[in-house]
């Protein structure tokens, strides 16, 4: 039989950690506060750059401000031109320019004819919404050849086939009741007033 015997008293007894709670408890006061302290400070610093920075920033602006603005207003009138530069072209295109259509009449017009009256007409219809030019073309004139239908026929076929026509005309025409005896004093038995008329292809203001 063993007997252990303590001459140690409990309050003499020391704990078998090496750090005591009581230093871990004052160690954790002192750190927090530091590492709050420490966090502030950044925090403050930080918030000043920022504050300076964005006063720059602040400045910067105001100094570009009145150019920015004029820059918006130059882009503002530049669309506007290019909007109504945009509509003449619209124009532009629906726009017949008689310069070669008369030519190619003058180019087909027979020896044996004389044209009498040579008209241009325009016409600007609504589709839809979509606003139409119409371009007509309308000529009179005189046949005094042996064959006055058939140089009428003739001229009526080489305006259809015209380089200059053939991609704009829809069609040349003799209107019923237009091929007539020429009423004309000293006008021959087998001469003819005509009178023919070309519509366009109808040109489409898109």
């Amino acid at each position: 039989m063993s007997l252990h015997i303590d001459f140690i008293y409990e309050s003499e007894q020391r704990s078998a950690s090496l750090v005591s709670l009581k230093f871990v408890v004052r160690l954790i006061g002192i750190v927090i506060p530091l590492l709050l302290l420490m966090f502030g400070l950044v925090v403050f610093f930080q918030y000043h750059q920022m504050k300076s920075e964005l006063a720059g920033v602040e400045m910067h602006w105001k100094s570009i401000e009145p150019a920015y603005k004029d820059a918006l207003e130059l882009r503002a009138e530049l669309e506007s031109v290019r909007q109504i530069e945009a509509e003449f072209d619209r124009w532009r295109s629906v726009r017949l320019t008689w310069a070669k259509p008369l030519e190619a009449v003058r180019d087909a017009v027979p020896p044996t004819m004389q044209l009498t009256r040579l008209q241009a007409r325009e016409d600007l219809k609504i589709d839809g919404t979509v606003p139409v030019y119409q371009f007509d073309l309308i000529m009179e004139g005189r046949a005094r050849g042996i064959s006055p239908r058939t140089d009428v026929e003739q001229f009526q076929h080489d305006l259809r086939e015209h380089p200059d026509l053939v991609e704009i005309v829809d069609d040349v025409i003799i209107p019923p009741g237009s091929f007539q005896a020429d009423p004309a004093p000293g006008a021959e038995r087998e001469h003819r007033v005509f009178r023919l008329t070309a519509p366009f292809i109808a040109r489409r203001f898109e």
